[in-house]
């Protein structure tokens, strides 16, 4: 299983393209992306046990001030075998 981010204060390419939904469209595209986002600028959060691991993809809510919020965007769970369970 893969989980991945942008840097948090680098443009990315959802940026680019005016509300365009990008990140589903590549998510329809490639049926091995289970979800795609391409316009939160954030971080993934790994909980790592023997039984599974969670991961939450974190969003703040600004790169440009502080104080900035936070929101989580999306939390998968993975268990041992590689099920992928959206929590």
């Amino acid at each position: 299983m893969e989980f991945g981010t942008s840097a948090i204060s680098s443009p990315s390419p959802g940026d680019h393209v005016g509300g365009l939904p990008l990140g589903a469209a590549l998510s329809a595209a490639n049926p091995e992306v289970k979800f795609c986002d391409q316009t939160s600028k954030g971080y993934v959060m790994l909980n790592i046990t023997r039984d599974r691991v969670v991961a939450e993809l974190w969003a703040v809510s600004t790169i440009a001030a502080k104080p900035f919020g936070l929101k989580t965007v999306k939390t998968f769970a993975v268990s041992p075998i590689g099920v992928l369970t959206e929590l």
